[in-house]
Order: structure tokens, then C-alpha cells, then sequence
């Protein structure tokens, strides 16, 4: 008797681990059959620009001063572009030099920003979506002594609507392309507060709302008849503005706006 409740339990066990096996099989079937899928419909593109960048900014804390200065730039972007959905990846680098007029000494500049956007495709020409973005800025100036570091870095989240159209000009395709975002909520620090570079306690920091935190991302592109040569390069050159405006209190408020002309720029077509 112990003998058969000994097979009959084994029978079972292996009809079970077997049933299972078939359900992870069949799973994994499914999963690599949808991945095929959107492999075959997905188009990937990747985006480079080279430009040159001006720049103000004014920190109401530090001085009432706006310093310009001129800045070189560079801009990297990979979208994945489903039948109804895009899928944005951006990175974009500068640095430079900022100074006042008969100034002692220049200011080092370097900005930074990192986002992700997730735009859904309402027609052939327009998506909207949203945007999620890291900034961190920098300006470093020696002579300044206490207030020797100053910068941002700002987390936001916020819509995003890209408008895109294809023209027909002497039989050849231009694309005309344009961005823009605006960050609605945000979180973050910025420095210096009450005049002083490493006073933790005086920095401006915490949950930014429109009330106290405005930005804008605005940025057109026009994207030339892909190459004779390799069909599936294109170059383009455009223009964009990024500016920022913080509420630090005390009447008193930081701006940053960065006006960048892409004088370099290729699109890539991976699929």
C-alpha cells in the first residue's frame, strides 16, 4: 500500500512539474513572440548635434549682475518610435566661459541634462506626452571667494508635445520638427544662498511648484534629405532655448537661459 501512495504521489509530481514546464514554455513563447513583434514595428533613430551656445545668468543672491558668455554644446538623443507611442532619450552637455565686461577673472560654466519622455501620437504630425528631467549647473569662479561654487540641480517632471512634418521640396524630404516642454513640478537645490557658497542651511532646496519654478524647453529643427551615400544618415542643424526661472524668496530670484544654435547635426537610422 505504501508502496503505490509512494508511485501514485510521484505520478502526480511529475504531471504537475510537467504542466508546469508547459505553461513556462508557453509563457516565454508569448513574451518572445510579442518582443518579435514590436521589434519588427519599432524604428530607431539616433541624434547628434554639435553647437554653439549663449548663455545668461543672474543670481539675485550672489549679485545683481547678469553675466553672459558663449558656450559649446553638444546634444545626443535615441527615439524609439512605435505605431502610436515615441520613446525619447535625451542628453545634452555644455561649457564655457561667462564674464562681466572689464571683469577680473571668467566664470567657468558647465550645464547638464538628462530626460526621458514618453509621447503618445495623436495624428501624423503631433504626440504629446510627458517629460522626466535631471539639470545640474555649474559655475565656478575662484576669485569669488565665498561664493567660489554656484549651480542648480533639479529634478522635473512635466508635458511635452513634439510637432513633425515631412516637406516635399523639389522632389527631395525635409523634416520640420519642433519641441516643447514645460516642466511643471519640480525638486531640487540651488546654491548660493545669502551670499555664501557653503552654507548648507541657507540653501534653496525642496519641492518647486509653477508658483516659484518656471521652465521652458523650446527647440526646432529642420533635417535634410537623407545622404546619397548612406541612405540612412541625414544631417540637420536648428536652434533651441532653455530657460529657468527660480523663485529663491526674499524677492529675490535666479534666472538661467541658454540659447544654442546646432551649427553640426546627423540623424541616424538604426531600423
Amino acid at each position: 500500500m505504501k508502496i503505490k501512495l509512494l508511485l501514485l504521489s510521484a505520478l502526480l509530481a511529475f504531471e504537475a512539474n510537467s504542466q508546469g514546464l508547459a505553461f513556462l514554455k508557453k509563457s516565454n513563447e508569448r513574451r518572445l513572440e510579442k518582443r518579435d513583434t514590436r521589434w519588427n514595428v519599432e524604428k530607431i533613430y539616433k541624434n547628434q548635434q554639435l553647437g554653439l551656445s549663449f548663455q545668461t545668468v543672474l543670481n539675485e543672491n550672489f549679485a545683481a549682475n547678469q553675466y553672459p558668455g558663449f558656450l559649446l554644446s553638444s546634444e545626443s538623443s535615441s527615439v524609439r518610435e512605435m505605431p502610436k507611442k515615441l520613446f525619447i532619450f535625451d542628453n545634452n552637455l555644455g561649457g564655457g566661459v561667462l564674464s562681466l565686461p572689464r571683469s577680473q577673472s571668467p566664470t567657468i560654466s558647465f550645464n547638464s541634462r538628462l530626460s526621458h519622455s514618453l509621447l503618445f501620437k495623436i495624428n501624423k504630425t503631433m504626440a504629446v506626452g510627458a517629460q522626466f528631467s535631471g539639470i545640474f549647473n555649474t559655475r565656478v569662479n575662484t576669485n569669488n571667494e565665498n561664493n567660489s561654487v554656484a549651480g542648480e540641480g533639479i529634478i522635473d517632471l512635466g508635458p511635452r508635445v513634439r510637432f513633425s512634418k515631412d516637406l516635399n521640396l523639389l522632389g527631395d524630404i525635409y523634416t520640420l520638427q519642433y519641441h516643447l516642454t514645460l516642466p511643471i513640478v519640480a525638486f531640487g537645490a540651488s546654491f548660493p544662498a545669502y551670499s555664501i557658497s557653503f552654507d548648507l542651511k541657507g540653501v534653496k532646496k525642496g519641492l518647486f511648484l509653477p508658483n516659484s519654478y518656471q521652465r521652458i524647453q523650446s527647440q526646432a529643427s529642420l533635417t535634410l534629405p537623407h545622404s546619397k551615400r548612406f541612405i540612412n544618415r541625414s544631417y540637420k542643424f536648428g536652434y533651441s532655448w532653455d530657460y529657468l526661472h527660480l523663485d529663491l524668496g526674499n524677492k529675490r530670484s535666479l534666472f538661467n537661459a541658454v540659447h544654442t544654435i546646432g551649427i553640426i547635426g546627423s540623424v541616424n537610422k538604426i531600423k
